[in-house]
């Protein structure tokens, strides 16, 4: 899978769990965009996206709202805009510490707001073929262990 493959997907199947009244959305890992811009037009919100990706980070910039180039924990630490919804589309499974981060968004909702999160399901065909057939297993056990030794190492002292 290239890079534009990786962050050009439009994520129709997660419109549904985004509030039709939503004015603002906060997207974490917006790739190039084109879930908020579909957000955007549909709903006719305001989405801002986060993304680290220096590619997809200029693309989205094209798209959306606003555009930070930033990593979730960096962004949370410096930002503090509220909004109606914030989204996690397969994001969360790749930060050191989900549960801190999620606490901190507590901080930038609204006070009806809500946050839409998807994670990819192993048990499902196509997950499993891509993580079996393709480099994303390597990369997905390397990143987890590097992450997690890390940690286990600092605990250890």
């Amino acid at each position: 899978m290239t890079n534009h493959q990786y962050y050009s997907h439009t994520r129709k199947e997660m419109f549904g769990f985004v509030p039709k009244n939503s004015k603002s959305v906060l997207e974490f890992g917006c790739g190039e965009g084109l879930f908020g811009e579909a957000l955007q037009q549909g709903l006719g919100c305001r989405v801002t996206g986060v993304e680290i990706d220096a590619g997809a980070f200029s693309v989205a910039k094209t798209r959306l709202f606003r555009v930070y180039h930033s990593s979730v924990e960096a962004f949370l630490e410096h930002h503090g805009e509220n909004y109606d919804v914030i989204c996690f589309n397969d994001v969360l499974e790749h930060l050191v510490d989900p549960w801190t981060e999620l606490r901190r968004c507590r901080l930038l909702l609204n006070h009806h707001g809500c946050v839409v999160a998807s994670i990819p399901n192993l048990r499902f065909l196509h997950v499993l073929t891509r993580l079996l057939f393709q480099q994303d297993l390597i990369d997905g056990l390397i990143q987890y262990l590097a992450l997690h030794l890390i940690f286990l190492r600092t605990d250890l002292g």
